[in-house]
């Protein structure tokens, strides 16, 4: 392993262990929040039910379905363990000026602000999620393989790469227009579009295609890739095209961010 990315993993688990400590010690609120986000997790998993009972997508049975539910909630309560916090602060700092610290330290200052300890009652839900979709995989009776894990496993780091990408595109905008605190959230008030597949948005409409249909891949794909089900050459692109993209465009538009914070606050 390449010791630059050594380092970096070692603070990242120095600042996931840092949260984890202050969540044990505060227990009372570590237990309301845990009953909070298991509120959420149940709401999901409820209306999800009442939807599949009513409606009909073609090419995905009901054991495939509730794969793809859990495999969102899984999606869901990682990105708020490994986002969420740097969300909430980093544009905060850049519009007081308090970002300069983290430019100071020998380390990506990507990193250091959008990985940063994050709170243990996601983690819990992102696990239960796990659970659930074991029990989903037993109940109906559903075959995967090491292979299927593996590619599940590759897919769903990808989709969470994908979705901090737009969440840093969103965030630099607070260097140029000052303190949006709009900017924080929005990956994640766009979050019911990754609950169904991407497969049922067959809609020729242009934005369907170009902002739709590549946010329900981030859990279509990982789902699939776990079911071993076959996904269509076009959804297959522009999956790995989002990829490619939003990581260039999300890597240039924070360089030139910082290039532009340095500027204004020298």
């Amino acid at each position: 392993m390449p010791v630059q990315l050594k380092r970096h993993l070692r603070i990242f688990l120095a600042f996931q262990s840092a949260g984890m400590a202050k969540d044990i010690q505060l227990r009372g609120m570590f237990a309301l929040t845990l009953i909070g986000s298991l509120c959420y997790f149940y709401l999901h998993f409820i209306s999800f039910k009442l939807i599949i009972s009513r409606f009909h997508f073609p090419g995905w049975d009901t054991g495939q379905l509730w794969v793809l539910l859990f495999t969102f909630e899984i999606f869901t309560y990682l990105a708020f363990f490994f986002f969420w916090r740097g969300l909430q602060h980093t544009p905060r700092e850049i519009g007081t000026g308090t970002f300069d610290v983290l430019l100071s330290k020998p380390f990506s200052s990507r990193f250091l602000a959008f990985f940063r300890n994050c709170s243990l009652h996601n983690l819990a839900c992102a696990i239960f999620g796990a659970v659930y979709l074991v029990l989903a995989l037993v109940k109906y009776q559903i075959h995967t393989s090491p292979i299927g894990i593996v590619l599940y496993l590759i897919t769903l780091a990808s989709s969470l790469w994908i979705f901090h990408c737009i969440s840093v595109l969103f965030v630099c905008l607070n260097f140029k227009y000052g303190f949006l605190p709009g900017t924080s959230g929005v990956a994640f008030e766009i979050q019911e579009i990754y609950k169904y597949p991407a497969t049922i948005f067959n809609s020729s409409g242009f934005l369907i295609h170009l902002l739709v249909i590549p946010l329900s891949l981030l859990t279509t794909i990982p789902a699939a890739s776990l079911l071993l089900k076959p996904i269509s050459i076009p959804l297959l692109t522009t999956y790995l095209s989002s990829l490619i993209i939003l990581s260039i465009w999300s890597q240039y538009s924070w360089s030139s961010a910082l290039r532009h914070y340095s500027s204004a606050s020298s």
